[in-house]
């Protein structure tokens, strides 16, 4: 007892490794990605843009999201990273509800995993 009165702060770092090792969690796994590409129509301008991107981020674990203009006037390329394996075309057209209307999505396929 007398040792802990006279040095307090050897009892301290005595103590630390074990507060360090305990406040370290374990590394977690990589989160598997998936890549979906598709063509969607009717974006012209930057608030077209927008506006898909804002609904197709509603989309089950997208963590990016890019909407590409292509050559073609109106016509663009959409690529979206998600962790979810479940993102289909059906799903893409139903986050952008009533914008629907003004833009068509063309395709949609999966691509790479990666992880």
């Amino acid at each position: 007892m007398k040792i802990i009165r006279r040095f307090p702060a050897l009892t301290l770092l005595a103590l630390l490794p074990s507060f360090v090792s305990a406040a370290d969690p374990a590394p977690a796994p990589a989160a598997v990605t998936y890549q979906y590409k598709g063509g969607i129509t009717g974006v012209a301008c930057a608030a077209c843009s927008k506006h898909v991107k804002t609904a197709l981020q509603k989309l089950p674990g997208v963590t990016a999201l890019k909407v590409v203009p292509t050559e073609t006037s109106g016509l663009a390329t959409i690529e979206i990273t998600s962790t979810s394996p479940d993102i289909t075309k059906e799903s893409a057209i139903l986050a952008l509800g009533k914008q629907a209307d003004a833009y068509q999505i063309q395709k949609l396929s999966r691509g790479e995993t990666k992880r």
